[in-house]
Formats: C-alpha cells, sequence, structure tokens
C-alpha cells in the first residue's frame, strides 16, 4: 500500500497546488495559445477555470471522517499517569484513560486501572493528598477523603437521598460517593 508524501496530508498544501495549477493553465491559455477573438480567449479561460474551483471546494468542504481521525490520531499525544511512592521512586506508568480510580488506606493509595478489559489492582505506599497535587490539572480529581477519580471515566452521576455518587459503568468497581465537601467541584468539573 502506498502512503501518501507527507505534502498532500495537509488540505492547505492541496489547495495551493491546486490554485497554483489553475493560474499556470490560465497564463498558458491567455498568452501562449493564440485566440482568432479576446471574447474566445475570455471564455476559454473560464471554461477552464470551473473545474479548478470545483476541486478546491470539494476538498475544502468535503466530509472525510478518516482523514480527520487519522490526522488527530497523528498529533495526539498519549497522556500518562506517574504514579510515585513517598520516596519518590517511580512504581506505575499508565494511560491516563485506562485509570478508574485511586482509594486510600492510611499511608497507601491503590490504583485501579484496566489492563486488556482486566480490571488491576496496585498499591503504593504514598497519601491521597500527594496524588492530589500531582494530578489535580489532568482529570484526575478529588471527591472524598478516601478516593480520586478519573472523570473521563465516570459515566453516571447520581443522586440520590441527598448523596452524589459516581457510576463507572463497570460492574467490577462499585459507585463512588462525593462528600459534600467536594460536590460543587466535581460537578464543576463534570459539567465543563
Amino acid at each position: 500500500m502506498k502512503s501518501t508524501p507527507t505534502f498532500f496530508k495537509s488540505k492547505q498544501n492541496v489547495i495551493l497546488l491546486v490554485l497554483v495549477t489553475a493560474l499556470l493553465t490560465e497564463l498558458f491559455v491567455i498568452y501562449i495559445l493564440p485566440f482568432e477573438s479576446k471574447k474566445l480567449q475570455v471564455i476559454t479561460f473560464l471554461l477552464l477555470l470551473v473545474p479548478y474551483i470545483i476541486a478546491m471546494l470539494w476538498i475544502i468542504f468535503r466530509n472525510d471522517s478518516s482523514t480527520d481521525t487519522d490526522e488527530r490520531k497523528e498529533t495526539e499525544i498519549v497522556q500518562m499517569f506517574h504514579f510515585y511512592d513517598e520516596k519518590g521512586d517511580l512504581k506505575l506508568s499508565i494511560r491516563s484513560d485506562m485509570v478508574y480510580l485511586v482509594e486510600a488506606a492510611d499511608n497507601y493509595v491503590t490504583i485501579f486501572y484496566l489492563v486488556n478489559d482486566k480490571l488491576e489492582k496496585m498499591m503504593i505506599r504514598n497519601s491521597l493528598r500527594n496524588m492530589e497535587w500531582r494530578f489535580a490539572d489532568y482529570g484526575l480529581i478529588r471527591c472524598h477523603r478516601s478516593y480520586m477519580v478519573n472523570i473521563k471515566r465516570i459515566q453516571m452521576v447520581r443522586c440520590q437521598d441527598g448523596e452524589v455518587m459516581l457510576d463507572f459503568g463497570d460492574a467490577r468497581i462499585p459507585n463512588i460517593p462525593v462528600s459534600k465537601g467536594y460536590a460543587e467541584k466535581v460537578m464543576g468539573v463534570i459539567t465543563k
């Protein structure tokens, strides 16, 4: 399978190429080819210009989602979460979209993440407070004194009996409560 040269992957480059080709063709028609009358020269000029305009408009307005998706994949940088212990040693690096939540238990945190559609857990000696400031800007936010959740993984937010619960849409993961102190912050991030 032949790959498309890099120059032709950008719509702007293709449009530029079409316009330059049209201009060169028009210059050739106007100045090189002999015409008996100016009127015939103008008609030929306009007739040759129409296909180039149609091609340019087609390139601009076509709805080719596969090309857009490929362009996004090429430029998209995979965000990684790096989990360190209290000594600063790296214990786990994982793509951010694979992490569900972090649960605190005394001086340890348990990270719930997905590997090959299997839910895995890893315990690291560190506090949730240390994790909170490290991941605050990356979608892993604190919602309870014992939990941090990955906002991208939440499937449903339920309010029942005055309590807000986060549901990940996975039976293997329990619903996570949102404490009153964190409710406004969590709902603000979710509703963005």
